[in-house]
């Protein structure tokens, strides 16, 4: 008598092979599913720090341009010096670096391309804080007229540096995920014409 005999003339043993097989074929399915369902969920949360990532450098990328567009006068910059050794020009430093700040172990997602320009990016940004700082020090006052010149055109120089990085970093992120569909949002400088100093 074959196997094959033995199995069909015996209903138990044909049920225990077709519950076993049965539960193997859910076991696998079920394998599937939790692999689908890990998938989507990894790319649920890629796109949630991508987009994170590239609104926090929207940000600082237009907040570079917004600063840009109001150039300080150095001829009004030396002259207040002239008047008022202590003056030190207001600066506003309204850097956002929380979210890479927090999520810098995870900064290989945005594209292993482009990582270095993302580093770069705060990096720059680190910078101008750094300076910012400086120029609000008391020591800033002890130094040249033309130090203290020199200090804030260098602050220029590292903003602009900034916005290029941050305008190049947003166009790379809104090819690379055009799937995310991904689009600057739009802010007012909060500045007039007559509010603008006309550069040296």
């Amino acid at each position: 008598m074959s196997a094959t005999q033995q199995i069909s003339e015996s209903p138990q043993l044909l049920a225990a092979l077709v519950a076993a097989s049965t539960a193997f074929t859910l076991w696998i399915l079920g394998q599937f599913v939790a692999v689908g369902v890990g998938f989507w969920k990894k790319s649920r949360e890629k796109e949630k720090f991508i987009r994170s990532l590239y609104a926090e450098i929207d940000f600082n990328t237009a907040d570079m341009a917004i600063f840009l567009a109001a150039p300080i006068s150095y001829v009004t910059f030396r002259e207040r010096i002239k008047e008022n050794n202590d003056f030190v020009p207001h600066i506003t430093d309204a850097r956002h670096t929380h979210f890479y700040l927090k999520n810098i172990d995870s900064i290989s997602a945005t594209g292993r391309e482009y990582i270095g320009d993302v580093v770069y990016f705060y990096g720059v940004l680190d910078k101008i804080r750094a300076k910012i700082d400086g120029i609000y020090r008391k020591s800033f006052t002890n130094i040249s007229l033309e130090g203290r010149e020199s200090a804030i055109r260098s602050l220029y120089e590292h903003a602009e540096e900034a916005k290029k990085t941050g305008e190049k970093l947003l166009q790379t992120m809104e090819g690379k995920y055009r799937r995310y569909k991904l689009k600057r949002k739009i802010r007012s400088p909060g500045i007039s014409k007559n509010q603008k100093a006309p550069k040296p």
